[in-house]
């Protein structure tokens, strides 16, 4: 027999018991349909967001790399040679992923680093670490 509660009346079967608890109204909860319109406009507003960054993110290199290929270009004039614009464009490439894949973690290791050594440091007067 299904336990009495203050908003269903007793159910034999087992079925029947957890429909009458599924179907019975949560204290502090919202009606169906109230909240999930704003729920899904903030899922919206965060997607909308993640979209522009990206789009940034693309313009950015984008634009990081043309000018830099046209730097290369106009140093590499002025050595009185000829760069061409696809190797320019690659080079700047090569720099802009270098810069970001191997300087990065560089300076991360350092600062991780630099933490464990102070970290190491303050262990002499405190041994915490």
């Amino acid at each position: 027999m299904c336990v009495e509660g203050p908003t269903s009346r007793p159910v034999a079967l087992a079925g029947s018991c957890l429909a009458s608890i599924q179907s019975r109204p949560v204290v502090g909860a919202n009606p169906p349909g109230v909240g999930q319109e704003a729920d899904s406009l903030l899922l919206l507003r965060i997607a909308w967001r993640l979209v522009l960054v990206g789009l940034a993110l693309i313009a950015g290199i984008g634009v990081g790399c043309l000018l830099q290929a046209v730097l290369f270009q106009v140093a590499v004039r002025a050595k009185g040679e000829i760069l061409t614009t696809a190797r320019a464009a690659a080079l700047s490439l090569v720099v802009l992923m270098g810069g970001f894949f191997v300087a990065s973690p560089i300076i991360e290791l350092r600062e991780q680093r630099l933490a464990y050594i102070l970290c190491r440091l303050s262990a002499m007067a405190i041994p915490t670490c």
